[in-house]
């Protein structure tokens, strides 16, 4: 568990993970914006997942 505290050496699975974290949060973000909720409003990042019909 020691890649977590050092960003060296970047395996791809490392990357990978951090890719998408990064591409699911800025979606979310996104997403929640776009329909006018605050970004705090929700505990959770992908709680608009939870809000799609």
């Amino acid at each position: 568990m020691s890649w977590l505290s050092n960003p060296f050496p970047t395996t791809p699975l490392v990357l990978g993970l951090k890719i998408t974290i990064g591409v699911l949060i800025f979606v979310s973000l996104k997403v929640e914006h776009s329909r006018g909720h605050p970004a705090n409003q929700q505990g959770s990042p992908t709680q608009w997942l939870k809000d799609l019909p």
